[in-house]
């Protein structure tokens, strides 16, 4: 049914998601739920190529509950944890919009983990930051057939 989303491959930890469409041009991303250490599901991240200055886009989505002003964190493997804003939140949680780079998408491609860092509203950032595993299992063969599919779109 057009307007819902299938599942066209899984590579590791993601999923290549797309968008039934009338035309059947359907628009895909690379996606991941993140789960909590208990395995409830808390955050979720979709992937699509980009050209420009940035050679990826990453879209978050997290809980409504989330302290806006201390953004997002993303750390790749042992590097620099980076901080970036939220865009905007509506019903299905607080956007961020992340650009990246070819060397941050190559630290991706490389990587074996990610930690995403949320701060619930209302906490302190010393007790009180969630990190989520973003798994990078995966990540470069989805990307790779990601980008494959979207130039097939064209």
């Amino acid at each position: 049914m057009a307007g819902s989303y299938y599942t066209k491959s899984t590579h590791g930890d993601w999923l290549l998601r797309c968008l039934k469409t009338q035309d059947g041009k359907d628009p895909c991303e690379l996606y991941q739920l993140m789960k909590d250490s208990e395995g409830s599901p808390v955050a979720e991240v979709s992937v699509i190529p980009f050209t420009g200055k940035a050679a990826a886009i990453l879209n978050f989505v997290a809980p409504l509950e989330t302290d806006l002003g201390t953004g997002l964190g993303l750390q790749i493997d042992s590097g620099k944890n980076s901080a970036f804003p939220f865009m905007v939140c509506a019903r299905i949680g607080c956007i961020s919009r992340v650009g990246m780079t070819e060397a941050e998408l190559a630290a991706l491609k490389k990587g074996n983990a990610a930690t995403v860092s949320l701060l619930p509203f209302g906490g302190e950032p010393d007790k009180n930051t969630v990190k989520l595993n973003l798994s990078l299992k995966g990540f470069t063969a989805g990307f790779d057939e990601l980008q494959n599919v979207m130039k097939a779109l064209q």
